[in-house]
């Protein structure tokens, strides 16, 4: 099977409405920063706008041609980033979020050589959290965590953080299962 991650400034309008569609759904949008629904114009400007940016990336994740999600890097620095996924409704609870941290881990340590990534993940997500802490090592980081208010209450982001020398040498073996089970023979980058 072939994964291929798609840059967003290189997607269709097709695509670009597909991400649009799927970003907007509740079961999506109720774990971002951002809960808003976000209007198609703005959602089209914000992908023009990417082209002029070099701090961040943003990819389409298709498996054997059907796009099931969508893993981003924000705030890339020499020395860091912020990483990012979500996978499409219809994809959920299928193992999808251990495949794509692998691959975005991966291109942060291999491809853009980074010492460390960082993520936020909402404190009421216990299974996102433990997937980044118990098969990826990712560690507990006030430094990325915050509280977001919003006009039905706050809500608490936990950040967390990996050193690319601690994932080189984390030998998981659910992580490399997952891979298998997924048979992916390539990943092609676009």
């Amino acid at each position: 099977m072939i994964l291929t991650l798609k840059n967003f400034i290189n997607l269709t309008e097709e695509e670009i409405h597909l991400v649009w569609k799927e970003r907007n759904k509740e079961s999506i949008r109720s774990q971002m920063y951002n809960t808003d629904i976000i209007p198609l114009e703005n959602h089209f400007s914000w992908i023009s706008s990417l082209k002029d940016r070099t701090d961040c990336k943003y990819f389409l994740v298709f498996f054997d041609d059907k796009a099931v999600g969508v893993i981003d890097f924000i705030g890339i620095a020499e020395d860091s980033c912020e990483i990012g996924d979500y996978v499409f409704e219809e994809f959920l609870g299928l193992g999808y979020g251990i495949l794509f941290e692998t691959v975005i881990l991966k291109y942060a340590f291999e491809t853009l050589n980074l010492p460390e990534v960082h993520c936020a993940v909402l404190e009421s997500n216990e299974n996102v959290y433990k997937t980044h802490v118990k098969y990826f090592g990712f560690s507990p980081d006030k430094r990325y965590s915050s509280v977001k208010e919003t006009k039905t209450g706050e809500r608490r982001f936990i950040g967390l953080s990996l050193l690319k020398v601690h994932w080189q040498n984390r030998h998981n073996s659910t992580v490399n299962e997952s891979m298998r089970l997924f048979n992916v023979t390539d990943i092609v980058w676009k």
